[in-house]
């Protein structure tokens, strides 16, 4: 058992370093970002933000009451109970939600040192993150707790607008590649 659990840990730091590589590049793509390019993000970046901020007051009262007495918390990197793995995306971005919350402001330092605690790198007694500018990947997960307390189909249809917007966005358009000719 003793060696599953340091194969464990072993995979888990080498997919956290990758994820904190990939978010790093993420953020260089960001900061290339201008004119044009960043006028189109910004329209898309302002839907994205409502959306999350609308899904934010739905979920706000019964995640201020539930989670932080909830243990263990879906905020590690790893959570075998709850079926979470996390380890390979830092705030469980990918580069369209990374481009669409990063959008004109600037986010807290990942803590390099909570790969060691099993924690997201935003983690610190709560999400550092803005509200407005979660992952979907945080945003779509609830426990059975938040559920029973929550208006689960209106979170679900914000959800998939949230993924429509995401989706929608072109990545060649805002950086800058040129588009394929069908």
């Amino acid at each position: 058992m003793n060696q599953a659990n340091n194969d464990w840990k072993v995979h888990l730091l080498r997919d956290a370093a990758s994820a904190l590589e990939q978010f790093r590049l993420f953020e260089r793509l960001y900061r290339k970002i201008k004119g044009p390019r960043k006028d189109l993000l910004r329209t898309q970046s302002r839907a994205y933000r409502e959306t999350v901020q609308a899904i934010q007051e739905l979920i706000g009262p019964a995640v201020r009451e539930t989670c932080p007495t909830c243990r263990p918390h879906c905020c590690h990197l790893s959570q075998p109970d709850l079926k979470i793995y996390i380890a390979r995306v830092i705030g469980g971005f990918t580069l369209s939600d990374f481009l669409l919350a990063r959008c004109d402001r600037e986010f807290p330092a990942p803590d390099e040192r909570n790969i060691k605690k099993n924690l997201c790198l935003f983690w610190e007694a709560g999400c550092r993150l803005p509200a407005d500018g979660r992952s979907i990947l945080c945003l779509e997960y609830f426990c059975d707790r938040l559920k029973a307390k929550i208006d689960m189909p209106q979170v679900e249809r914000l959800l998939r607008q949230l993924r429509n917007i995401t989706a929608d966005l072109s990545l060649p358009a805002c950086l800058g590649f040129p588009s394929i000719p069908d």
